[in-house]
């Protein structure tokens, strides 16, 4: 990977993570309408589910992140 995609990659990440309660937020409703575990079942509340892909998604962009910086030094 060259540094100017690792750039691009970095950048990204980080204007996604400035978005992450929304776009987790989001997402977690998605999952909760296609899915029925989550749509018709009570073990995970609307909330634990939006928080839990929150710090997923977050893990992931931050390793991203991580990775972009360190191909660009």
């Amino acid at each position: 990977m060259s540094g100017s995609e690792s750039a691009v990659i970095a950048d990204l990440a980080a204007t996604l993570l400035a978005e992450i309660d929304e776009r987790g937020a989001a997402v977690a409703e998605v999952v909760r309408e296609r899915l029925a575990f989550y749509r018709e079942s009570s073990s995970v509340s609307a909330e634990e589910l939006r928080r839990s892909v929150i710090e997923n998604v977050t893990f992931v962009l931050d390793s991203l992140a991580e990775i972009g910086r360190a191909s660009c030094r």
